[in-house]
């Protein structure tokens, strides 16, 4: 059985923590004030849909939660069309590098793909 050798640079250990630490550029104002309120309004669709599951709610209860889920399909519409459209980001665009654009694409793919599936309850749990 052969081991694994892995080789780090010959870096002091100041500049190899650097090397080692995942860092993350700050987030643009503009784009952080549509990610955030379209992460949020998502999470919390979500998670109010996970609390009724497939119990009987009231006409008021399914108003407020129908609420929610427009709210949220309509900030998510819109943080696609600006960021993840052929329109939006431009291919070199540093934001495109940045941990947080990734993580909303995927939750923003893994919801439309679940949504055109109709496996939501399924890929609830990976969103939340």
């Amino acid at each position: 059985r052969r081991g694994v050798v892995l080789a780090l640079p010959a870096l002091p250990l100041p500049a190899l923590a650097d090397v080692i630490r995942l860092q993350q550029a700050p987030l643009p104002k503009e784009y952080r004030d549509s990610l955030v309120p379209a992460a949020s309004a998502l999470k919390e669709a979500l998670e109010a849909e996970e609390s009724v599951g497939d119990a009987f709610i009231g006409e008021e209860a399914e108003k407020t939660l129908s609420g929610l889920e427009q709210k949220a399909g309509q900030l998510i519409q819109k943080y696609g069309e600006r960021y993840m459209s052929e329109r939006g980001l431009r291919p070199d665009d540093p934001l495109r590098d940045n941990q947080a654009y990734f993580l909303m694409e995927d939750a923003v793919n893994i919801f439309e793909v679940a949504v055109k599936t109709d496996q939501l309850p399924k890929a609830r749990a990976k969103l939340i």
